[in-house]
């Protein structure tokens, strides 16, 4: 049994630092967009009160926005996995609890070790195909994907709905894919 917790042990510290490394790759990432965006020489436009605004700057922030909810929905998700990790090794390191209930927590370890795994995976592929700012989210039900578009054209759900069935092995009337609408709309 030692032996196994050692094994589970090392799995959960190497998900831990993919989860880690992962995290300061698109905390990179962003900072270089918003560096890159910052440093185009545009024409500024000045207004009646003195102040100026660079064209298209009003959905350069609701692009930075997105990139920013995007990230803060991602990192949410693995401070709730963090916290079912820990629960989960507390239940694995009571003494007091039986075998059966312990399997059953290295299971559930495993699982959603797993989970994440595919996650990442699909994610990471979607953004090599060109699709920025996903959020991928796999269940027993399926796999929902959020994808930065105001609409899905045929041509991206179909590149999409081949990525993740390829990948996950889903059937694809379990694939939702939903757009992130990143028009202003206006009321803002």
């Amino acid at each position: 049994m030692k032996r196994l917790f050692k094994k589970n042990q090392i799995i959960i510290t190497a998900l831990a630092v993919l989860i880690a490394v992962a995290g300061y790759i698109n905390y990179m990432g962003s900072i270089k967009n918003n560096e890159k965006a910052s440093n185009k020489n545009v024409k500024q436009t000045a207004y009646k009160d003195g102040d100026t605004v660079e064209p298209g700057e009003a959905i350069m922030a609701n692009s930075v926005a997105i990139e920013n909810k995007v990230t803060e929905l991602k990192l949410s998700r693995e401070q709730t996995r963090a916290k079912n990790l820990e629960s989960l090794y507390q239940v694995i390191n009571d003494a007091a609890l039986d075998n059966q209930t312990k399997q059953s927590a290295v299971e559930t370890l495993n699982k959603i070790a797993t989970t994440s795994e595919l996650e990442l995976a699909l994610e990471l592929s979607l953004e090599a195909k060109g699709f920025d700012n996903v959020i991928v989210s796999v269940s027993d039900a399926g796999v929902d994907v959020m994808v930065n578009m105001s609409t899905v054209d045929d041509v991206n759900r179909a590149q999409i709905e081949d990525i993740v069935v390829r990948k996950s092995g889903v059937k694809l009337e379990n694939v939702v894919i939903t757009p992130i609408v990143t028009e202003i709309s206006p009321e803002q």
